[in-house]
């Protein structure tokens, strides 16, 4: 993520507050929160159905644009811009993101929105083998409730130091 610190005007601390709610605010347009753990290799995302629906339909608008595209090209998500959509001639699941063939993330994005189908709150989805053997990672969607502002998962470990 990039911020344009001339946009921020008064003192350091201001500063910091501006570009933290800056972050909240991309969470909350994103719809989830996301983050990898690299101890066992998962991305962890964290949404209201509502929320992670999103995701399906960015997995799907990356499908629909790189079909005339040359492999490695990619769309970063999110404030941070680590988790990353891949078009790839294989379909995988890494510690970079999520990489495959444009036919490969409509597969995916139908995991996705059929697992949200019936998904309740406090429980999780997880996609693994059954989007490819050759995964380094995997990904767990946690549900939370309707109300669940994504922005308040992060931590903001960085703005603290």
């Amino acid at each position: 993520m990039f911020i344009d610190s001339r946009r921020y005007s008064g003192k350091a601390s201001n500063r910091m507050f501006d570009i933290v709610e800056h972050t909240r605010e991309e969470w909350r347009e994103l719809g989830y929160y996301y983050e990898f753990d690299k101890n066992i290799k998962r991305w962890r995302l964290v949404g209201s159905r509502s929320g992670l629906s999103n995701l399906v339909t960015q997995f799907r608008d990356f499908a629909t644009r790189i079909h005339q595209h040359s492999l490695g090209e990619h769309d970063h998500l999110g404030p941070y811009s680590y988790f990353t959509l891949v078009l790839a001639d294989a379909p995988a699941i890494t510690d970079y993101g999520v990489f495959g063939s444009a036919d490969d993330f409509v597969r995916f994005a139908h995991l996705l929105e059929e697992g949200l189908k019936t998904a309740l709150p406090g429980r999780s989805i997880v996609i693994d083998n059954e989007y490819s053997t050759e995964n380094e990672a995997w990904l767990e969607l946690f549900i939370e409730g309707d109300n669940f502002d994504p922005s308040e998962a992060d931590d903001f470990e960085w703005a603290n130091r």
